[in-house]
């Protein structure tokens, strides 16, 4: 696997960002039980999880696009969750 596998970590960043601004704009913040919020603390814990492994050298074949795959789903659920009401 290539030894810039963390670029797939680029999705998650995105999604945080979009999770965050949902939570604290539309939802006014109001309950750390919302599904956004939730949200948001699972694509924060991920990409730790995936650094870990891959620091720790546990890695699996295609784990990073695997990640990159979850990620992108992740930033399309972001999207979609900003412009709902």
């Amino acid at each position: 696997m290539l030894s810039r596998s963390t670029i797939f970590l680029i999705p998650f960043v995105f999604a945080f960002v979009g999770f965050l601004l949902k939570f604290y704009f539309h939802e006014r913040a109001n309950s750390i039980r919302s599904p956004t919020f939730l949200l948001a603390v699972a694509t924060a814990v991920l990409p730790l999880c995936f650094l870990g492994l891959k620091i720790l050298g546990i890695t699996i074949p295609y784990l990073a696009l695997s990640v990159g795959i979850v990620g992108t789903g992740l930033l399309v659920t972001a999207i979609v969750r900003f412009f709902q009401v």
